[in-house]
């Protein structure tokens, strides 16, 4: 039987004078009771980031451009639902409350599988986590320090995409428009697949590891490498770029716009 828990718990900040404050609410919960975490969010942005002890805190705040927040209306959109291991998250809009958004926050104290699903928003993701599935249609997605396999499909956006040290899972990205930047932190030892119909492609590498399996196509633009450093590769600018080896893999397939792959050198 799925238990619901109220959210009208704590309302978050207070009034201050000459100040304008948006009503919000916040919860805890027990973190080691959940394994996976799953946000089904209609209009986001959507925000999982590091948290703190041993308790998951979530913050929900409304907004919307004309239109009164009565709290008694919108919380009755929000979902939250424990189920053995999950934690289910959701906002459905509806009626008179389609301006309606509402801002998710969570802080995550370990790591655990995530899945996101957001139709409008934003979605940040900077937390260790175990495997990541994100779909968003139309937002900016920002991921980073994700361990396990990743999976994240974009309509239309910008994706922002930081592989932590010693990476060595599956990263698969399919984006309809916008821009992808990769980054690959040293000790890379993953895949890494980009698809993207139209924009630009940057994938930068801390290193390059050895016997790196390179794969890079733009039907309608330029492909642009620079691996440099002790490979001693030079600069190369064609339409594809393939490297054979059998170790770590990148591959980037892009429809219309450029491609740049480099060795980039830390700070």
């Amino acid at each position: 039987m799925k238990k619901t828990i109220p959210l009208v718990i704590a309302l978050l900040g207070a009034l201050t004078a000459g100040a304008s404050t948006e009503p919000g609410w916040r919860t805890e919960l027990a973190a080691a009771e959940f394994d996976a975490l799953r946000v089904e969010w209609e209009n986001g942005p959507v925000t999982i980031e590091p948290g703190h002890g041993a308790r998951l805190v979530l913050e929900l705040t409304p907004f919307a451009d004309g239109l009164t927040l009565i709290p008694n209306e919108w919380l009755d959109l929000c979902r939250i639902e424990p189920r053995a291991g999950l934690l289910l998250l959701a906002f459905e809009r509806g009626g008179e409350s389609e301006r309606l958004g509402m801002r998710l926050r969570v802080e995550l104290p370990r790591s655990v599988d995530i899945e996101v699903k957001c139709g409008n928003g934003d979605v940040t993701v900077i937390t260790e986590a175990g495997d990541l599935d994100i779909e968003l249609g139309n937002g900016d997605i920002l991921v980073e320090n994700v361990n396990g396999g990743i999976d994240a499909t974009l309509g239309n956006g910008d994706l922002e995409l930081g592989l932590p040290e010693g990476y060595a899972a599956e990263a698969l990205v399919t984006q309809g428009n916008g821009d992808s930047t990769v980054r690959l932190a040293p000790g890379y030892a993953g895949r890494l697949d980009v698809e993207l119909g139209n924009g630009d492609i940057v994938i930068e590498l801390a290193e390059v590891p050895a016997n790196l399996g390179l794969e890079a196509e733009s039907s309608l633009g330029e492909v642009r490498t620079n691996l440099g450093g002790g490979e001693a590769r030079a600069e190369l600018l064609s339409e594809s770029f393939e490297l054979s080896g059998d170790g770590p893999r990148i591959q980037a397939v892009l429809g219309r716009g450029d491609i740049e792959i480099n060795r980039v050198d830390g700070d």
